[in-house]
């Protein structure tokens, strides 16, 4: 079981429509005022830096709930993909900002699609929803510079578990 609430924020296409008002990547205070003093400070970092940002089922949930969404991409699979997109271009926007600095070495993308021992997204739903952005996301992390994701060996019910290249491996401004 996971979280539950009595009514989710996306409950109809026009629910979607005001939500996405509040998700403006382009929006000033959604970034530091100070951000080129920051990316000057991690430019000589002796350590890795990572960023984490949320992947695509883990918001979608948020938004739907767990079975509405699941419903949802068997009963509108156009409305699924509407909010997929709109998700996908927002975290793209949000990561040019560190893309474009050079100042990123391990790009975590949050997939939560699992509870305990059981995927809560088929393999289907998955490869069809969600592994366009992945392939999307992975593509703006290798212009950047960036050995995108890999699966490990671990599994939960056939579901294979996103881990990002070890430190040594990814990061570029790192001396060990």
């Amino acid at each position: 079981m996971t979280r539950k609430w009595h009514t989710s924020s996306v409950e109809t296409p026009a629910d979607f429509e005001a939500m996405k008002k509040r998700y403006n990547p382009d929006a000033p205070e959604r970034y530091p005022t100070n951000w080129p003093e920051r990316v000057a400070a991690l430019r000589p970092c002796t350590f890795p830096t990572t960023l984490s940002v949320p992947g695509l089922f883990w918001p979608l949930r948020e938004w739907c709930g767990l079975e509405p969404l699941c419903v949802l991409a068997l009963d509108d699979p156009d409305g699924v993909r509407k909010m997929v997109a709109f998700w996908t271009e927002s975290v793209s926007q949000a990561l040019a900002w560190v893309w474009d600095a050079g100042i990123l070495d391990i790009p975590h993308i949050s997939e939560d699609r699992a509870y305990k021992e059981h995927s809560m997204i088929s393999q289907a739903l998955a490869r069809a929803f969600l592994l366009p952005a992945w392939k999307r996301w992975a593509t703006e992390a290798r212009r950047a510079g960036l050995r995108p994701l890999r699966a490990t060996a671990q599994r939960i019910d056939g579901l294979a578990v996103w881990r990002p290249p070890a430190a040594g491996e990814a990061c570029r401004s790192a001396r060990f």
